[in-house]
């Protein structure tokens, strides 16, 4: 069963102020504002896609301040391939923000994720090479669940190159995993049906709706909801499933993941910015307890 986010009994878990941040900060990423009646400290959450990589700065009170997006290849299925790309986007971002924030204030500090089952010292390097002190480590998944305040949930975070998996119950992960399955898998599964170059199938599964190459790609998302359910199976008392990332914007693609998985799948507003504001909250909660 899929549940969308308005559907949800009032007396339950709503989305209503999480879909109002989600909502902000996505419009913040689009403009390049800077939210000026804000209240320091800041707190950069960096996140190193596969695809592309995002960084959400936060207040003291968690309100967004800035937002930042950009396309890069520099990691792949969670390995930093290009340590000095990764280095530099995140820098650059690190100087807009500053130079908008004005003299006086300064970004110095970050939190930063990293896949499931993992370590995160190779994203920590980057970032702390940007001269920022790092304040908090999160994996993924965990960093989903900060940003949509729950406590209980199975969180599955599909990006460009991996798919992390999170079993959560009473605000505690109890089981996690990270498989080497995305949306770099849809662009070359669509590549080779249409006989296009990666960058070719990219673009238009980017561009195209979801209708348009669901026949393509469903065997392959299928096969997604199908690991997501061998790492689950043992927690048939966590009902939710929580979608996020950027694989499953195309609307359609919690349908397919109910059918397999049997269980309800929410798929939250801008599912994109979920995990790198998470991120960010992880880090302002650490800041705010030290």
């Amino acid at each position: 069963m899929v549940v969308k986010v308005d559907d949800r009994p009032a007396d339950e878990l709503t989305f209503e102020a999480v879909r109002e941040r989600l909502e902000f900060t996505s419009q913040l990423q689009k403009t390049g504002d800077l939210v000026e009646n804000f209240e320091p400290p800041l707190v950069a959450g960096v996140d190193l896609g596969t695809s592309n990589i995002q960084v959400i700065v936060l207040d003291s009170a968690a309100q967004p301040v800035l937002a930042g997006f950009c396309w890069d290849e520099s990691v792949r299925d969670g390995i930093v391939l290009d340590y000095n790309g990764a280095r530099q986007k995140v820098m650059q971002f690190k100087n807009e923000f500053e130079q908008k924030l004005g003299e006086g204030v300064s970004l110095d500090y970050a939190a930063v994720g990293y896949p499931p089952g993992t370590e995160a010292w190779v994203e920590s390097n980057v970032v702390k090479d940007c001269q920022f002190e790092i304040i908090a480590e999160t994996d993924e998944p965990t960093a989903a669940a900060a940003a949509l305040e729950i406590e209980k949930g199975i969180i599955v975070d599909i990006g460009g190159g991996t798919t992390g998996i999170s079993v959560m119950k009473k605000g505690e992960i109890v089981h996690s995993a990270d498989e080497p399955t995305g949306g770099h898998h849809l662009t070359l599964t669509i590549a080779g049906n249409r006989g296009l170059t990666y960058d070719q199938a990219e673009k238009f599964k980017l561009n195209e709706s979801f209708s348009a190459y669901r026949g393509i790609v469903q065997p392959v998302v299928e096969k997604m909801a199908s690991i997501v359910q061998t790492e689950i199976t043992a927690y048939p008392e966590v009902e939710e499933v929580y979608l996020v990332g950027g694989t499953v914007i195309p609307e359609g693609m919690e349908d397919i993941f109910a059918d397999v998985l049997n269980r309800t799948v929410i798929k939250p507003p801008n599912p994109i910015l979920i995990t790198p504001l998470g991120i960010a909250c992880s880090g302002l909660n650490n800041l705010n307890t030290t």
